[in-house]
């Protein structure tokens, strides 16, 4: 995996993801780290459901901690406050529920805060801890693309 901040890679291995940074990974899909002001219609969407966190999401978390993140790989064990979920769950039984191949699991990032919470992996859902509030102003966006 590479992590791009201007034209030279950065070699993958568990790493920092700058907010405004893009990595591109092995399987040449790439990710994104954006900040973005949001505006009432997009937040009632975002808040409502209309946006899939299949490949896109937008975490309420504060700019400080959104240039704090860190890329890194599925290990056995990982667990989440999914959100639609009552308690925590583990990452393993997500991706047999939504029937995810072996190879997607070892192969999908995992966006983590600077404290080792797991935030979001691209085909399940945010961490319900990182839901927008309903006066959110501002969001941070992660996008992958395959």
């Amino acid at each position: 995996m590479e992590v791009s901040e201007g034209k030279e890679p950065i070699p993958w291995g568990s790493f920092k993801l700058p907010l405004g940074a893009e990595a591109f990974l092995p399987n040449g899909s790439r990710i994104r780290s954006r900040w973005v002001k949001l505006d009432k219609e997009m937040l009632i969407a975002i808040r409502g459901g209309d946006i899939s966190h299949q490949d896109c999401i937008f975490a309420g978390i504060s700019s400080k901690h959104a240039g704090a993140l860190s890329v890194r790989r599925w290990r056995e064990g990982d667990a989440y406050n999914a959100l639609g979920r009552s308690s925590e769950i583990k990452l393993k039984k997500l991706f047999n529920d939504r029937k995810l191949s072996f190879v997607w699991r070892r192969e999908a990032p995992i966006f983590e805060t600077a404290e080792g919470e797991i935030l979001w992996m691209p085909g399940l859902p945010l961490n319900k801890g990182f839901l927008l509030d309903s006066e959110a102003t501002h969001a941070l966006q992660l996008t992958y693309e395959e």
